[in-house]
């Protein structure tokens, strides 16, 4: 079971999804799609006004969750564990959405000396305070996107289920469906609902070898953490291959 990123088009995604959701205009939206073509870099003047626009206008909406509030606690800044596309340094200067990580209790729990003493952590002192997301942790990447190799050496030797939250911007859910129905695996059941206590709890797309996309409604970032539920029914259902 993978948490996937959004792969190619990373930015009409983004823009495609915001707009879905309703956090700008459609007649800023049309003008995006007039000025922006194909988002190629370096973008056109009129294209980098309508998506500084566009990131004013969205505000200051938690792009970890749309539907959450904002709170911003501990010592996550604005960290980057990748260089920042173009895109999205556009974004993080004009408006929103923002990384808004609650991390203040966390960190102050593992700040304290005798609890990094207990689970064999080195003081602050020597490497710092604890961060969510980013901090310290240094190292050169050697390897690049799986997703070329999904559709030979992973799926047909492995049991992989793609999965997203629906309120999640950071990875939006409309990025993995784009790239799992392109890898041209023939489908055995087209998006429907699956439920939890007769509730929808989300949308599931099923392809030959086992293969699954799977959305959790009104789930953000950290699926667990904003649907529990949801998530530990998913994830027991993958292990006993009867997901969704």
């Amino acid at each position: 079971m993978i948490g996937s990123g959004t792969g190619e088009n990373n930015e009409q995604i983004k823009v495609d999804f915001l707009h879905g959701h309703g956090l700008f205009s459609d007649a800023l939206y049309a003008d995006i799609v007039t000025q922006c073509g194909n988002y190629s870099q370096p973008y056109s003047p009129a294209c980098t006004t309508d998506l500084n626009t566009m990131s004013t206008q969205v505000g200051n909406v938690n792009v970890y969750d749309i539907y959450g509030d904002c709170v911003r606690s501990g010592s996550s800044g604005d960290s980057w564990r990748r260089p920042p596309t173009e895109f999205e340094l556009m974004m993080a200067r004009a408006g929103g959405p923002i990384a808004c990580i609650d991390g203040g209790a966390a960190q102050a729990y593992l700040d304290e000396a005798e609890v990094r003493t207990a689970i064999h952590v080195a003081p602050v002192s020597q490497i710092g305070n604890w961060n969510i997301c980013g901090g310290n942790l240094s190292y050169t990447s050697n390897w690049g996107s799986l997703l070329p190799y999904y559709k030979t050496q992973i799926i047909p030797f492995i049991r992989v289920m793609i999965f997203n939250g629906d309120a999640d911007c950071c990875v939006p859910y409309n990025g993995n469906e784009w790239w799992t129905s392109t890898l041209g695996i023939p489908q055995t059941t087209g998006w429907t609902q699956w439920l939890v206590n007769n509730q929808v709890a989300g949308y599931v797309t099923k392809y030959q070898d086992g293969f699954e996309f799977v959305t959790v409604k009104g789930a953000g970032h950290m699926v667990p953490e904003y649907k529990p539920q949801q998530a530990l029914e998913m994830f027991s259902r993958y292990l006993k291959n009867t997901c969704c």
